[in-house]
């Protein structure tokens, strides 16, 4: 059908296989559903990709998705998502970027990936002119060589998402960036993209993107902006992005230590601290497209031991977690490590996640220099991070076991430490759920992509009940469940509220638009009528939230196909074993029964079968699925 705005109402199919291309068209139905982006991706991705092929063969698929926000006026409307049968879970994998918006100028919501080229190229999309280039060149280079190569063929207008030597050559935690710093970061998509010989996706259009409403959409957008710009904390968000909550997140154990064995030390909020930060390496703020706030930044080490890098940061609590994860006891040390694992195109979380456990083991003599090509793993030793790095990326040494993730990579190594390794569905874990078991903690066990937590951002810090309380009117949390919601230790219930939170969330990222904490300030009202305005087809705030909680029946869908199970729903052994140290007490295990009680009732929120986390047979026929 012929949409009047918001979708280009296309899909464009390219095969690998022999450079043939397909255009088929959006169904009304999934954008009223799914609404776009990992929504559309995913119904897609389960329908195309069969059951029990290895997420390596050309079979697997690969889907860009930009939802209808993306391209217009609507602040930070620029999310598109990448999603695949995820090397590392074997299950759902899809990760998110705030550039490549350049493919709804370009005149399409969705570009599918197919089959396998049979030598390495490039895939550039100019409205609707599709080529394969050659990458031969460009095969070997790292990250940013290959980006600056291909901005210097076409020119510097298109958008390209790449990868590294670490997408080249199947290491499991490969990211895919786009423009050198908005990265498509976890589940491994950069493996995936390597397994095709695709070096690069570059895209650029002039198509623009149709407005039903435009007096009303600008009034909307405008108050939205209004909205957005009055938040108490839009000028610290926009001076320090992310690092704005430092304090907080050492303080509640969102950042690991020595592979979450211990809080980390109170010194670590002064060697990262924001002033430091700000004065030493920040030139600017860097913003999405359409974004108010501009929350990464671009930085340059002015002295030190790297003096002279330059480089935006899309997140700054990323460099500072992998440096206190790895006991790297500056900013210098941080950044540099980020600058080599960029290049490399690795997954920061994942990345930290492995080294940590692989520099454990080297701590407790079940690693010897022998095994570590002489490098020695000691917490705080930069040089041997950024070895290990480029080894892990290049898949050199210990490097090509360390590159297949975890757990895969314990039970190659040291197989009795399996449980070391901190890793739901394999995907590296951010939060630690013995400190406090937030609805965000709590998620990294049910999300179904694996080890994520879900990002609102409200629970992650204490919050007196009342906030809770009004966060869930403004997401829309039904007043008949909002009394089981808020019923648990700390005053809500850890998976009910994850519930409800992640369609909330997904809702935005279906959309196109980010889901930092203060556009979730936002009522969904104000998001349901900018929609309407776009588009011309309302969909209520409850339909919204419908078409979020739709995703998660798709993706819980799609890893039971893919043999997946509640067994999956799971944090590593050591979160239920090992109390975590702080200078000042032992925060306790989990208890496994009681995890497994609000996994239960997470599963009963969602309307699936309360034991096994099946998806009525009602609801996925309803989706076509």
């Amino acid at each position: 059908m012929a949409f009047s705005g918001g979708y280009c109402g296309k899909i464009l199919l390219v095969s690998l296989n022999d450079g043939s291309t397909q255009v088929r068209d959006l169904r009304e139905t999934d954008a009223r559903m799914l609404i776009g982006g990992d929504g559309i991706n995913s119904k897609l991705l389960y329908r195309m990709i069969p059951a029990g092929i290895d997420p390596f063969s050309p079979q697997n698929v690969v889907a860009l998705g930009a939802g209808p926000f993306v391209g217009t006026l609507v602040p930070s409307g620029s999310k598109t998502r990448l999603g695949t049968l995820s090397p590392i879970s074997g299950g759902i994998g899809s990760s998110g970027s705030g550039q490549m918006a350049g493919l709804k100028n370009a005149g399409f919501d969705h570009l599918i990936i197919t089959g396998r080229a049979d030598h390495p190229v490039y895939l550039v999309v100019t409205n609707d002119r599709v080529e394969l280039k050659d990458a031969r060149e460009l095969w070997g280079r790292d990250l940013w060589a290959a980006t600056d190569a291909i901005w210097q063929e076409l020119d510097r207008d298109y958008q390209v998402a790449a990868i590294g030597p670490a997408g080249e050559n199947l290491c499991r935690e490969a990211a895919v960036i786009a423009n050198k710093y908005a990265a498509f970061g976890r589940t491994g998509v950069g493996a995936i993209i390597g397994s095709k010989n695709l070096k690069a996706i570059a895209i650029k259009g002039n198509r623009g993107v149709k407005v039903k409403d435009e007096k009303r959409f600008l009034d909307l957008v405008n108050q939205l902006s209004a909205e957005v710009r009055s938040h108490p904390n839009f000028d610290t968000w926009r001076d320090l992005g992310t690092l704005m909550s430092l304090e907080h997140v050492l303080q509640y154990g969102n950042f690991p230590y020595q592979n979450q064995r211990e809080k980390p030390p109170e010194r670590f909020a002064g060697i990262y601290a924001a002033d430091k930060f700000r004065a030493r390496f920040k030139l600017g703020e860097v913003a999405c497209q359409a974004c108010v706030v501009g929350c990464k930044h671009f930085i340059r080490l002015k002295d030190g031991p790297y003096a002279g890098m330059s480089f935006p940061v899309s997140c700054l609590l990323v460099p500072s977690q992998f440096g206190t994860n790895l006991g790297l006891e500056s900013w210098d040390d941080a950044l540099k490590a980020f600058e080599t694992y960029a290049r490399m195109g690795l997954d920061s979380h994942s990345l930290q996640g492995v080294l940590a456990y692989a520099f454990e083991l080297y701590e407790k003599g079940i690693l010897s220099a022998k095994e570590t090509g002489g490098l020695e793993l000691t917490w705080g030793n930069a040089d041997s991070v950024f070895k290990l790095i480029e080894m892990i990326g290049r898949r050199q040494g210990l490097g090509d076991i360390l590159a297949e993730g975890l757990p895969r990579a314990a039970r190659q190594l040291a197989p009795r430490t399996v449980s070391w390794g901190l890793a739901s569905k394999g995907l590296g874990c951010v939060f630690d759920p013995r400190m406090r078991m937030s609805a965000e903690a709590f998620s990294q066990m049910t999300n179904t992509r694996g080890g994520h937590p879900s990002n609102t951002g409200v629970t992650a810090v204490p919050r007196p009940a009342e906030q809770v309380a009004s966060f869930c009117d403004k997401i829309g949390v039904p007043p008949d469940r909002k009394a089981d919601v808020m019923v648990g230790p700390e005053g809500f219930h850890p998976g009910r509220l994850a519930k409800w939170s992640e369609d909330f969330s997904t809702v935005l990222d279906c959309l196109g638009i980010c889901r930092f904490p203060i556009y979730q300030r936002v009522s969904i009202r104000l998001y349901a009528d900018i929609f309407e305005a776009l588009t011309g087809f309302a969909l209520p705030p409850e339909e919204m939230l419908e078409a979020g909680a739709n995703l998660w029946h798709v993706h819980r869908s799609f890893n039971l196909k893919h043999g997946l199970s509640r067994m999956d729903d799971h944090l590593a052994g050591r979160y239920y074993e090992e109390p975590l140290r702080a200078a000042d007490k032992e925060y306790p295990p989990l208890d496994r029964d009681q995890v497994e009680q609000w996994i239960s009732d997470y599963y009963e929120e969602r309307g699936w079968d309360r034991e096994t986390g099946q998806v009525p047979p009602a609801i996925r026929a309803r989706l076509g699925i």
